[in-house]
């Protein structure tokens, strides 16, 4: 993976530092697998008491050809202050009366947040695409999503994450996709 760091480097060194950039698909392509290295690394750094999120065969595919898992959307935001943070959050969602699980990873490195989302649909089969529902918020206008890859986007978005309480705070993001009832 010292390959990815190396060649990912000058384009996450522009972003942690909040300078403007067009991200092209390939530059999109490069930070989303960047993103999911760190998630399948925590997730990895999990206990034998906790289930991990993504497969074997998943981590194998990524390892050997960077082959970001199906069900995986990656955000690119920023962040108004400077801020290192990493969180995990395991997810159940229901559809269709199917329970499905997946794994939420949050990613603040200097001004760059980045959100990786990855879900294990049970009851379907292999797809390239499936949507995701967000619940209400400026996500639009602090968000871009750079996987599955898009044309060519500027970054950073129109808002930037703050530290405070308000509805554009990195808690809201890291709490975006919890709603609903517990089961």
């Amino acid at each position: 993976m010292s390959d990815l760091e190396s060649q990912t480097k000058p384009l996450l060194k522009s972003v942690v530092q909040g300078e403007q950039v067009m991200l092209k698909t390939a530059q999109q392509q490069e930070l989303g697998t960047w993103a999911v290295k760190i998630a399948m690394v925590e997730d990895g750094r999990k206990t034998k008491a906790l289930p991990r999120s993504y497969t074997f065969a998943e981590t194998q595919a990524f390892r050997e050809s960077k082959a970001i898992p199906e069900h995986t959307h990656v955000w690119l935001g920023r962040s108004s202050r400077v801020a290192v943070a990493l969180t995990t959050s395991g997810i159940r969602m229901s559809a269709g009366g199917t329970w499905n699980e997946g794994m939420i990873t949050t990613i603040v490195l200097g001004h760059c947040v980045f959100q990786v989302f990855s879900l294990h649909l049970l009851d379907a089969g292999p797809g390239p695409h499936f949507d995701v529902l967000v619940p209400k918020g400026e996500w639009d206008q602090l968000l871009i999503p750079i996987w599955p890859r898009q044309d060519a986007v500027a970054w950073p978005p129109e808002l930037d994450f703050t530290n405070d309480d308000g509805a554009s705070s990195l808690t809201k993001l890291r709490q975006r996709f919890h709603f609903g009832a517990e089961v």
